[in-house]
């Protein structure tokens, strides 16, 4: 998984070295800070790079469900998902909608549709910038190309 984190977009292509036999698999992970379409230049971004073959996702982490998260920002939380389903719903897309940390989340589904075996290089789009987080995302790449 290679994260382009938005605005720091200037990661290089980490399968241009790995010739054409790997297909390019689009996420784009939309964070709870960032649920929306409108002006979100990392979700266009990642459909324009994908021409329209991109997988919205969205995570809730644990601190959604413990006593950091008020029940107000909790009920917005989930009505904002459900706004953005529908708009996403509305231009032919849907929007996965998964429990747990991203690097989890990622790995489970990676494994599970097998992407190295597969010749599937998964690419990852969010609009926030992550800097601290692209470590485990690289360590992600690493364990699920097989060459």
């Amino acid at each position: 998984v290679v994260l382009l984190c938005m605005p720091l977009i200037s990661i290089t292509n980490a399968f241009a070295a790995r010739g054409p036999k790997f297909q390019p698999l689009y996420f784009y992970w939309f964070r709870l800070q960032d649920l929306r379409l409108q002006d979100n230049i990392g979700f266009h971004r990642s459909c324009a790079a994908s021409r329209g073959q991109v997988v919205p996702i969205v995570c809730l982490e644990q601190q959604f469900f413990d006593e950091r998260c008020s029940p107000r920002r909790a009920k917005f939380i989930l009505e904002s998902i459900q706004d953005l389903r529908k708009q996403l719903k509305d231009r032919g897309s849907g929007l996965l909608v998964a429990k747990g940390n991203m690097e989890e989340v990622m790995d489970n589904m990676l494994e599970s549709i097998k992407c190295g075996e597969n010749s599937l290089a998964p690419i990852v789009y969010c609009q926030t910038d992550l800097s601290e987080t692209n470590q485990s995302f690289e360590t992600l790449l690493k364990r699920h190309h097989h060459h």
